[in-house]
């Protein structure tokens, strides 16, 4: 596996409250309430809470399409 070089883009597999709160324009407070009732997974690695980024895509209903699709 390569390592990402100094000038690829990182792309996150999720997000952290306040960063999934931005992608969807909403509060943090919200993003809690979604997580909370079970709307959104969250994982805790170490310290930090994670958002899987698949799943605040799915709750806005977005599908990633593959590049090269027509």
């Amino acid at each position: 596996m390569l390592a990402p070089t100094a000038n690829a883009p990182v792309h996150p597999i999720a997000y952290s409250p306040q960063q999934a709160a931005d992608a969807l324009g909403v509060t943090r407070q919200t993003i809690n309430n979604l997580m909370n009732r079970g709307d959104l997974r969250r994982y805790k690695v170490g310290r930090s809470t994670r958002i899987p980024k698949a799943d605040v895509h799915a709750l806005v209903g977005f599908e990633p399409t593959e590049v090269g699709a027509a």
